[in-house]
């Protein structure tokens, strides 16, 4: 038995060198991470959230691209948690960062420090653009924009406004907003969107700002919450009805969430490309597609890692801009 053994293990090493010889063989920590361990995918905010909604969608349709997907949940800080345990994770193609554009886009010009930089990632892709909905509590009184901006005027500093995190590009796009028509609210902070709307729901806040996600749909609906507008160019399908603030008047407004993904850098490149092919792959699939219009959302124009860095570049400029605009500097 043990000549047996060895005779498989001596085979084994041959066939091992042959292929070394004809360049087709990789890191073994490498090889082993993309044979027996899943993928886990990282999402720094809580189960429910929007970008959770769409890790765990398209993770159904990457999973006979790439095998096992296990998404795991690491909310805290606006995100920052989760960054950081990616940062300490390992760098063997088995852990990605799933993230709202807010980590590299608004992040790092609203904090006084971070402990994380873009620098120490691989831009993988962008996988879908997002329309932000303003949206009221129907006893605030208000069905338009122009409604709101008026109480908010008349009542300085009263409406209450719920806050989806700390810095990210919803509450970024309200104090654009906010500045724009020369008015003030009373911020009012919860740790996750789905906190945010069982504020709403509560009563506990007046007015709110984000990415719409089936829930919400479902309370528009029914009356329990007052669609305002969309900040994207067109109106929502689902909402057909309700204006886009350009259409409100605010054309400034038109702007847009995104949903992207990241490698921490000295990820081997086969495992970045293997990334980035299967999710481009998943955003041409029309049973995709399709799921993604119900929720309010369309695939992300990029089509490659280089096309992506370079939207991102263009794309950090804007909230940049956005971010002095409002003058607004977080200490943490």
């Amino acid at each position: 038995m043990m000549k047996l053994f060895d005779i498989l293990l001596r085979v084994r090493g041959v066939g091992m060198v042959a292929l070394c010889a004809a360049g087709l063989c990789m890191p073994v920590n490498f090889a082993l991470a993309q044979s027996e361990a899943p993928l886990r995918i990282l999402v720094p905010y809580s189960a429910g959230s929007p970008v959770d909604t769409y890790a765990r969608m398209m993770s159904e349709y990457m999973r006979p691209l790439l095998g096992p997907i296990v998404v795991v949940n690491k909310p805290g800080a606006g995100g920052i948690v989760g960054v950081q345990d990616v940062l300490a994770g390992p760098r063997d193609g088995t852990l990605a960062l799933w993230a709202a554009g807010s980590l590299f886009g608004t992040n790092p010009f609203v904090f006084r420090k971070l402990p994380y930089t873009l620098d120490q990632f691989e831009p993988i892709a962008n996988v879908v653009e997002l329309c932000l909905v303003f949206s009221a509590r129907p006893g605030l009184g208000v069905k338009t924009v122009d409604e709101l901006v008026s109480k908010m005027k008349a009542e300085p500093g009263q409406v209450r406004f719920a806050s989806p995190g700390i810095g990210n590009q919803p509450v970024l796009a309200w104090e654009k907003f906010v500045r724009h028509i020369g008015a003030t609210a009373l911020s009012v902070p919860y740790k996750s969107t789905p906190d945010v709307t069982l504020g709403m729901l509560g009563g506990f806040s007046d007015v709110t700002v984000g990415v719409m996600s089936g829930p919400d749909l479902d309370n528009f609906r029914s009356g329990k919450m007052v669609p305002l507008a969309v900040t994207c160019k067109n109106r929502m399908p689902q909402l057909p009805d309700v204006q886009t603030m350009a259409e409100a008047g605010y054309p400034e407004m038109s702007i847009t969430g995104t949903v992207e993904v990241f490698y921490a850098k000295g990820v081997p490149a086969p495992a970045l490309d293997r990334l980035s092919k299967a999710i481009e792959d998943t955003k041409r699939n029309p049973e995709f597609v399709k799921k993604l219009e119900a929720l309010n959302a369309q695939p992300a124009p990029t089509t490659n890692r280089a096309d992506f860095r370079h939207w991102l570049d263009a794309d950090r400029q804007v909230w940049s801009q956005i971010a002095k605009d409002a003058n607004i500097v977080i200490d943490n």
